[in-house]
């Protein structure tokens, strides 16, 4: 307990308190307690705060209320009580006897002080007194804050209060100061047009922010031209983020929007959410473009180029990845894992590390696409040991110039139907049928900006693909990929 300067409180008695509520506390002894300059520190042996953990193993915050009392205190001495984080906690994790990180410690910045302590949550906090220590001018409309255009500075950590949703209009430049964030619990509307987006940046370019986190939306979150960059990760009323703009058990709709030089493990992060990604750009991240965590939907017509690790990283999900580009990847361009169900159409991958990973009990389903240049297709194996290999499937789909255009180990299963490639050499674990080996560029054409051309004649060895029967895949139709060339489908 911190007061502004040296203040004796040997004659006083002290109590402590904690509990879940107002309504609930209770009594607690300390260990010890010492008086030492501006300073009251106790320390509490027994007293246990757990973090609670939801289906999948992700942290949830939980609230619990601290209470101290000091009798026959003065007015005077209670006003040298510091206003701001009169109560500093340290802890100590029980198992490795290791003194946890402050930052993954919340104590709300509100205490009013009286006779009786009461701690202003801040999922509570009035909003007049949010917007106020916000310094941001947001307007309220019914339980939603309205930002009109305009450029504001996001100077530090911001949680709103949690009956309030956010509609950001078009023209809007948040510049974040560094390690700032902002968190929510009700869903963002980001209003931005082609002519006027909504820009999120750090404030500093050279030194990252943390993250906007959207937590538990029951309403969809809508998207529409945002551009993102410069941001990281944070932990922030006890949740961590790990992407500068994550949705974590909120279901969102991003379109035309830009996620560049996030500084972090990703630059847009989802888990536990139903997603639509369409005509974005991810750009230039020092490691994952996109990570899904338990996710299901749809990424179509986005370009992923020069990201450092995976282009798409997916866990526990169901989701289909139609008309996209993936160029210049450091690791995979799509990463398929634990327990995933993956369909690929008409996708083009270039110039990466790994075309497509599918690990760990995964099935992935790749039609109408092409590998290009690539150190290694499309590979499939068990990476944990609490799953088995991966399971793929490719159809029509052209292998074109990789280093490597397959590789499984003995726990995987692949099976290639139509395909066109310029290697002979296919390994016998893998089932073919119908397989299309020649020189390719004798029969397609790849021109400066990425785009694949058939050159064959009619009825040549390439210029129909396998017949199947039309498929629908998350409200996609899959055409009879007889009626076109091998390879992406193009109009």
């Amino acid at each position: 307990i911190v007061f502004t300067e040296p203040i004796d409180l040997s004659n006083k008695e002290i109590n402590f308190s904690y509990g879940l509520s107002s309504n609930s506390m209770e009594e607690i002894k300390p260990k010890s307690i010492k008086n030492f300059e501006n300073k009251l520190i106790a320390t509490f042996d027994d007293l246990d705060f757990v973090t609670p953990v939801d289906n999948h193993l992700i942290p949830y915050p939980k609230e619990f209320q601290f209470g101290f009392k000091i009798s026959n205190i003065k007015s005077l001495e209670l006003s040298k009580l510091k206003k701001n984080y009169p109560i500093n906690f340290n802890f100590v994790n029980r198992i490795s006897n290791q003194k946890i990180k402050t930052n993954y410690i919340y104590v709300s910045d509100t205490m009013n002080v009286s006779d009786t302590e009461e701690i202003l949550n801040p999922l509570i906090k009035p909003i007049d007194l949010f917007i106020k220590e916000s310094k941001i001018p947001f307007k309220v409309a019914d339980k939603n804050l309205l930002l009109d255009p305009g450029e504001y500075i996001v100077k530090k950590g911001l949680i709103i209060p949690a009956d309030y949703g956010l509609i950001i209009r078009d023209g809007v430049r948040l510049k974040f100061a560094p390690n700032a964030s902002i968190m929510m619990f009700r869903s963002l509307k980001i209003q931005g047009t082609e002519a006027n987006p909504v820009i999120f940046e750090a404030l500093e370019k050279e030194l990252p922010w943390g993250t906007f986190a959207i937590i538990t939306a029951e309403e969809k979150s809508e998207i529409e031209s945002l551009i993102v960059s410069g941001g990281s990760e944070d932990t922030l009323n006890g949740i961590y983020s790990s992407g500068q703009l994550s949705f974590y058990q909120s279901d969102v709709d991003i379109k035309n929007s830009t996620f560049i030089n996030a500084k972090a493990d990703d630059s847009l992060n989802i888990k536990n959410a139903y997603m639509k990604i369409d005509k974005c750009l991810f750009e230039g991240n020092t490691s994952d473009a996109f990570d899904g965590d338990w996710v299901e939907g749809k990424i179509e017509n986005s370009i992923f180029r020069a990201n450092k690790g995976d282009g798409i990283d997916f866990s526990g999900s169901t989701v289909i990845s139609k008309n996209n580009v993936f160029e210049g990847i450091g690791d995979k361009a799509i990463s398929v894992g634990e327990d995933s169900t993956f369909y690929a159409v008409n996708n083009y991958i270039y110039n990466s590390k790994i075309g497509v990973a599918g690990k760990d009990s995964s099935d992935v389903k790749i039609y109408s696409s092409l590998f290009y240049k690539n150190q290694t297709a499309l590979t499939l194996y068990q990476k944990k040991q609490v799953f088995n290999g991966g399971v793929g499937l490719a159809v029509s789909t052209l292998f074109w110039d990789n280093s490597n255009d397959f590789t499984i180990d003995n726990l995987s299963e692949l099976e290639l139907i139509g395909v066109g490639s310029s290697n002979k050499n296919v390994d016998p674990k893998i089932r073919a049928s119908d397989l299309r080996i020649a020189n390719l560029s004798d029969y397609y054409t790849i021109s400066d900006d990425k785009k694949l051309r058939f050159t064959g004649k009619k009825g040549s060895l390439f210029s129909s693909g396998p017949s199947i029967e039309p498929q629908l895949i998350f409200n996609t139709k899959l055409p009879n990929l007889n009626e076109f060339p091998v390879g992406p489908i193009t109009k």
